[in-house]
């Protein structure tokens, strides 16, 4: 696996190739950067955010501090790359000493576990194109075409294939989860004061390519916990709808209207976004009453304006124009 340091400046040398001769300049990157990174955020964090920290949160420290240096390696390295299903045996980080055993510890501490059922999808989407069909080829499914494009073998093996097939000949005892993240999620929220899922800035800005603001000019931006809490939970959900997919959306619907009350306005504004994005999408599908429920939920201008009585007049003006249709 490239290092990141050299990752970033091949991807800006393609972006913008007369920036060749100044990134010849930037630092080289410590081995341990990213566990530097790591325990900074810590430090940070408990010394700003100290009355919004709850239990779990104390826990996963707590628990991170007391693993070996390996394990702590390998839980950021993780947390760093994209998705949250990994085949072990491609792992290629020279600075951890002994990767099984430091998985071993991550699926101890319930930060690593086994692949299963739920992960069906995504433990496919890792696969190479030449295993989904060998896979296939292996359990007897002679129909299976090798022509076939990554996509159609994949919705192939989730209508198809049972996931203890695949697992078995598709090599799922490599792979493992991530597990546990959210109070890790939580940390890094409080930090960066968005939703990030990686250490990445600090190491653009220890090359000097990213700016950040003074920290004696910081000012925490949550002091309560329940509006802390609240503020992440909708902040994901809005991250989460740039999927697009129906399953998402569904899954923000209940996430919005099961979701935790707002004592303030900031964490009201990121609930009636989501409330409205989510409703937008069951409107367009024809599914007034959820969408309804929605706008309700929000109490943004854009909410209201699509709410109930709207939503009604809409509803009739487009029977009224199908009827019309009809007629003719």
């Amino acid at each position: 696996m490239l290092d990141f340091t050299l990752a970033i400046r091949t991807k800006i040398e393609q972006t913008i190739p007369a920036a060749k001769v100044r990134l010849a300049k930037l630092p080289q990157l410590p081995v341990y950067y990213y566990l530097d990174h790591f325990a900074e955020m810590l430090e940070f964090v408990q010394r700003t955010y100290e009355p919004v920290l709850g239990p779990e949160h104390h826990a996963f420290i707590a628990r991170f501090e007391g693993l070996s240096r390996d394990a702590r390696c390998l839980l950021i390295r993780m947390i760093n790359r994209s998705g949250a299903i990994f085949n072990r045996s491609l792992f290629e980080y020279p600075e951890i000493d002994d990767i099984e055993q430091a998985t071993s510890e991550l699926m101890t501490v319930g930060h690593a576990r086994v692949i299963g059922e739920a992960d069906y999808a995504g433990f496919l989407a890792c696969l190479p194109k030449d295993v989904l069909f060998t896979g296939a080829q292996a359990a007897g499914r002679k129909d299976v075409r090798k022509s076939w494009a990554k996509a159609k073998l994949i919705d192939y093996y989730l209508e198809q294939i049972p996931f203890s097939t695949a697992a078995q000949h598709c090599g799922a005892r490599k792979f493992i989860a991530l597990d546990g993240t959210r109070p890790i999620e939580f940390l890094l929220y409080l930090y960066f004061g968005k939703t990030e899922v990686n250490l990445k800035n600090f190491a653009l800005r220890d090359l000097g390519i990213l700016r950040t603001n003074r920290e004696n000019a910081f000012s925490a931006r949550f002091t309560d916990a329940e509006e802390a809490l609240a503020s992440f939970h909708y902040s994901q959900i809005l991250d989460s709808l740039e999927d697009g997919s129906e399953p998402v959306h569904r899954r923000a619907a209940i996430d919005v209207l099961s979701g935790p009350a707002c004592g303030t306005q900031y964490a009201n504004d990121l609930r009636s976004r989501a409330a409205h994005q989510t409703g937008l999408f069951f409107e367009k599908a024809g599914e007034s009453d959820l969408a309804r429920q929605l706008y309700l939920a929000g109490c943004s201008p854009d909410c209201n304006e699509r709410g109930p009585p709207a939503l009604q007049y809409r509803g009739s003006h487009r029977s009224r124009r199908a009827a019309a249709a009809d007629d003719r």
